[in-house]
């Protein structure tokens, strides 16, 4: 049986997360070429990656985690 190939093309995105905490994070989402930071958010999923600027670490963030987040382009 032939590998499929199950790759979906997204784009990364600069943003800053709050947390509900109050920290604030400095990294990049991953989102389809046709959604926004916003779509992310409020799709179905319980928790989305998160690569962090300082570390270059990729953290699955539960959205109930999340007090806030700007996009740092267009796409927000």
């Amino acid at each position: 049986m032939a590998h499929e190939n199950r790759h979906i093309p997204k784009l990364k995105v600069d943003v800053e997360l709050t947390l509900a905490d109050g920290r604030n994070l400095a990294g990049q989402v991953f989102v389809l070429t046709s959604q926004r930071v916003i779509d992310l958010l409020n799709g179905p999923e319980s928790f989305f990656p998160f690569r962090d600027a300082a570390s270059g670490k990729i953290i699955l963030f539960n959205k109930a985690a999340v007090s806030a987040i700007h996009p740092r382009d267009q796409r927000g």
